[in-house]
């Protein structure tokens, strides 16, 4: 099997995918690459913009078996073409509105809503994130659609058994440590299995 790459929108467990690759043997690196100084540009969610980091980009993939968060959520279309035979993982919120409700939180909690209004005049909206999100996962999904068996879709606050679909799919041993639930929010949790976004 080639590597593993975690593909989920923002807030939507990547850091516990990073970690939980990494329990399962992978040389994992599970870590935001702030490589945009606009923060308009991940919402236009369009490859181009990493170009002028391509030769980062290509040397940090090439030296970890399994990456997740940003840039690479964004350039699933290239990681496939570049590392034939990877696999993916879309990782999802139990519903859109506690995805809007995080990814708020964390503007918030990191500054990054005052660096937007001081650029747009106005924060960004709860619309925008759920857009950014549905966006997102319809494309990946359009993307993977001819080769299914290639791509995880999970949601870590409804799957009973996390290390058991995720183990499966990466083809390792279930470990048998709890799962790394990391950055977890406060917020009540539905045990409903989710509408896919």
């Amino acid at each position: 099997m080639g590597k593993v790459f975690g593909i989920g929108m923002f807030k939507t467990g990547t850091t516990s995918l990073g970690h939980a690759l990494g329990t399962l043997g992978f040389r994992a690196h599970a870590r935001f690459v702030p490589l945009l100084a606009d923060l308009s540009a991940y919402f236009n969610l369009d490859p181009r913009t990493f170009q002028p980091h391509a030769r980062t980009i290509r040397q940090m993939a090439d030296d970890y078996d399994a990456l997740t968060d940003a840039p690479w959520l964004y350039l699933y279309r290239e990681l496939d073409r570049w590392y034939p035979g990877s696999r993916f993982v879309l990782t999802l919120r139990r519903d859109v509105e506690t995805l809007a409700t995080s990814e708020q939180r964390h503007w918030q909690r990191h500054g990054l809503t005052k660096r937007w209004l001081s650029q747009h005049h106005a924060p960004p909206s709860r619309a925008m994130f759920i857009e950014r999100y549905r966006r997102h996962n319809a494309a990946v999904l359009a993307h993977f659609a001819h080769c299914p068996d290639r791509l995880l879709t999970i949601c870590w606050e409804t799957e009973p058994n996390p290390w058991q679909r995720l183990s499966r799919f990466v083809d390792r041993p279930t470990p048998g440590v709890p799962f790394p639930h990391l950055n977890r929010s406060e917020a009540p949790r539905s045990h409903a299995t989710p509408p896919l976004p």
